[in-house]
C-alpha cells in the first residue's frame, strides 16, 4: 500500500510517497555491517558566542518576549514608532497559526531584537517600548 505525506524541511514543502511492505522473513534478516569512522580533516573551532542584545530592562524598557516558539511572518512597527496598547507590534507563526503579537502599553519601539523570517523560541526577545 502506497501512502502520500508532505514533509517540511526548512520551510521547504516536499511531497513523498511511503510504500508499505511485508516483514522481512528470518533468513533475510538485514546483517549488521562495520561503518567507517567520519572524521573531519581539520579540528573544528568552537563557536564564538553568539552577541546578547543590551539588557532592556535595565534601561527602563517594557520587554515583549516570544510567547510561544514560531516564525516571524511580518513586523508592524519600526524603530522609533510610537504605539498605544494593543495595537499590533508583529505577527508570529506557530503550528500553522498567525498569532498577533501586541503592546502591552503604550511606548516608543526602542529596539527590535527580531526580523521577518526568522524562527524564535519562547522568550525570545521581540521588541523593546520605552
Amino acid at each position: 500500500m502506497i501512502k502520500k505525506y508532505k514533509v517540511r524541511i526548512d520551510h521547504q514543502e516536499y511531497e513523498v510517497e511511503i510504500e508499505e511492505v511485508a516483514e522481512i522473513e528470518a533468513s533475510q534478516e538485514a546483517k549488521p555491517q562495520p561503518s567507517r569512522s567520519l572524521r573531519p580533516s581539520q579540528p573544528l573551532k568552537p563557536a564564538s558566542p553568539a552577541k546578547r542584545p543590551k539588557d532592556p530592562e535595565a534601561s527602563g524598557s517594557e520587554v515583549i518576549s516570544a510567547p510561544m516558539p514560531g516564525t516571524v511572518l511580518s513586523l508592524q512597527v519600526k524603530m522609533g514608532d510610537q504605539v498605544e496598547a494593543g495595537k499590533v507590534l508583529l505577527v508570529l507563526e506557530a503550528m500553522k497559526m498567525e498569532n498577533e503579537i501586541v503592546a502591552p502599553q503604550a511606548g516608543k519601539v526602542v529596539e527590535i531584537h527580531t526580523s521577518q523570517g526568522l524562527a524564535v523560541n519562547t522568550g525570545d526577545l521581540l521588541i523593546s517600548l520605552a
